[in-house]
């Protein structure tokens, strides 16, 4: 789904860190240049077939929407579409400074090495993930059942508060 391509990309890059004020120039040239860098233009415009993909994997009866899907997305989650978005989150969150160091990093062939990996270990990452939730489900389920029971004695306890306060008699005027 995009989310996920989107949250790649912010992972790739690394958590934003807030920084004061509006963008300048500088920062918003500085964003653009580090964004080319890690062909953020490029993933976008290839990861409609991703996107669908999972999109379809999260919802099966998606499949024969597939090629809706991929052409929805390659007019839609372009760079012409979102790329400003990304520059002014980029420009907004890093100073100048911070988004060239970053791009001077991956310029370097570690860089380019961890942007190429990146994808391939977020999917190894998510499987794991996916494995050891679902392992422990049967804990989740019991912790969501014991807050359902919570609220529920909450919720009884409410109502009876309401239904057992006097009413006040109503003064005549």
């Amino acid at each position: 789904m995009t989310r996920r391509i989107l949250a790649l990309v912010i992972i790739v890059i690394g958590m934003p860190v807030a920084a004061a004020g509006a963008p300048s120039a500088a920062r918003r040239e500085a964003a653009t240049e580090l964004l080319h860098t890690i062909n953020l233009e490029r993933a976008m415009d290839s990861g409609s077939t991703a996107m669908a993909d999972a999109m379809i994997q999260q919802n099966p009866m998606l499949g024969p929407y597939r090629d809706v899907i991929q052409k929805w997305a390659s007019t839609f989650m372009t760079w012409q579409n979102l790329g400003p978005k990304y520059v002014d989150l980029y420009a907004d969150s890093f100073t100048a400074d911070e988004l060239r160091q970053m791009n001077a990093f991956y310029k370097t062939p570690v860089g380019q090495k961890a942007l190429t990996l990146m994808p391939e270990m977020m999917r190894r990452g998510a499987r794991f993930s996916m494995d050891v939730a679902q392992q422990h489900l049967g804990e989740l389920q019991q912790m969501i059942r014991a807050r359902a029971a919570e609220l529920t004695k909450l919720s009884k306890q409410s109502s009876e508060r309401t239904q057992s306060k006097p009413s006040k008699p109503s003064t005549p005027q």
